[in-house]
């Protein structure tokens, strides 16, 4: 938010009365004067901003990560500010990326109405392929080899979902970088794989399960619960038959 606060100084001023009689001087003493800009709202951030970029033909892009973690405060002042330059056609765009429940979470909110009007993208699963190339190159860029049966275990445990990718591969790199520190040549271990894996499904519990399972209503469990009792893909059994299974 720094970056787009205009560039422009603090206004002040000195004011020092000083006086001479006979070649013989003294100061009245001074006076300093220092008005302090103001913090601006986020509406007049983004405006000052953009009467920079829109003169040369450019705009604003707006990028917010874990949306579904922002408090209302928060997304009240972003409503606010896009409703406003919406209205004043201005030439800026807002991507927000986060979980599911962000939607949940925030089109049900009367103030949120500008993210009805969103498009959302929903990141699909990615080949496990690409999975196991990204993985063995970003390990390689930081000076660890990553291949082979820990490779594989680290590949699959993601199954492709965007956001394991990332936790699998975070927690693999902390426990390299905790327990190898002083190596020179760092291969990532089974047991290294294994531990990174259990670290990031814990992590995945804590963070998207949990949470998720939190706002479901009691039947909501219990026919949760029902077809958990399957191996693998479940279709949702009829009522009476969910019930019965628990």
């Amino acid at each position: 938010m720094d970056k787009m606060q205009p560039r422009k100084g603090n206004f002040s001023f000195s004011f020092e009365p000083s006086i001479s009689v006979m070649n013989v001087g003294g100061s009245l003493g001074g006076v300093h004067y220092e008005k302090s800009r103001m913090p601006l709202t986020l509406r007049e951030t983004m405006s000052l901003r953009l009467d920079e970029l829109e003169k040369h033909g450019n705009g604003l892009l707006v990028t917010m990560d874990e949306a579904q973690a922002a408090t209302r405060a928060d997304m009240v002042a972003i409503a606010t500010a896009v409703q406003h330059l919406t209205s004043e056609d201005r030439n800026l765009a807002f991507v927000f990326a986060g979980l599911p429940s962000m939607s949940s979470k925030w089109l049900n909110d009367n103030v949120m109405t500008f993210l009805r009007r969103a498009q959302p993208e929903r990141l699909s699963d990615v080949d496990l392929a690409e999975v196991s190339h990204a993985l063995a190159d970003t390990f390689q860029e930081t000076g660890m080899i990553l291949e082979g049966e820990p490779l594989r275990i680290a590949t699959q445990a993601t199954a492709g979902y965007p956001f394991m990718i990332q936790l699998v591969g975070y927690h693999i790199w902390r426990i390299i970088a905790r327990n190898h520190k002083h190596d020179t040549a760092i291969t990532v271990s089974v047991e290294d794989a294994e531990s990174g894996v259990q670290d990031a499904l814990s992590h995945l519990g804590d963070t998207v399960h949990g949470p998720e399972l939190d706002g479901l209503s009691p039947i909501d469990k219990t026919y949760l619960l029902a077809m958990a009792q399957d191996d693998g893909p479940s279709s949702p059994p009829p009522l009476p038959n969910a019930w019965a299974r628990t």
